[in-house]
């Protein structure tokens, strides 16, 4: 119900997570839930591959991103 439910994604391969921002998100935004929350059922990946899979950057990595996310919201930045 469009301002009363929450939904709960859940996804089995976040890399970078251009399409779950840029697709997935943006569809379920339009059903206007009260929340939305994502679910990770695989590893986190953290670091590029480099035996040749294009894995990006290490800073486009959704998981490394959301571990320097973790650090500035608890003041940690000087581990940086």
């Amino acid at each position: 119900r469009r301002g009363q439910d929450a939904i709960v994604a859940l996804d089995d391969s976040i890399v970078r997570g251009n399409t779950l921002k840029n697709a997935i998100l943006r569809t379920l935004d339009k059903m206007g839930p009260t929340q939305i929350v994502v679910v990770s059922s695989c590893p986190q990946i953290r670091y590029p591959d480099v035996y040749g899979i294009d894995m990006a950057k290490l800073g486009d990595l959704a998981a490394f991103k959301a571990a320097i996310g973790l650090m500035k919201d608890r003041g940690m930045e000087h581990i940086l």
